[in-house]
């Protein structure tokens, strides 16, 4: 059996070209959950919602709420 080299994956590894589009980018692998005060100034400032509609919302979401941080 041969022994394989251990290769380190970087950055330009993940960037792989297609036929299509040109240049496949590496998905951003960071999240957040927002809950309490934070989801409701997020309802407010995003959707634009009252602070009695927005505090409604928070509370059917228990868990939070999941984004992206770039």
């Amino acid at each position: 059996m041969k022994n394989k080299e251990k290769t380190m994956i970087t950055k330009k590894d993940l960037i792989v070209p297609t036929k299509e589009f040109g240049y496949k980018q590496p998905k951003l692998q960071q999240f957040k959950y927002l809950t309490g005060k934070e989801l409701i100034l997020f309802f407010m400032e995003r959707f634009d919602f009252t602070v009695d509609e927005a505090i409604r919302m928070e509370a059917r979401m228990p868990g939070g709420y999941k984004v992206q941080v770039i």
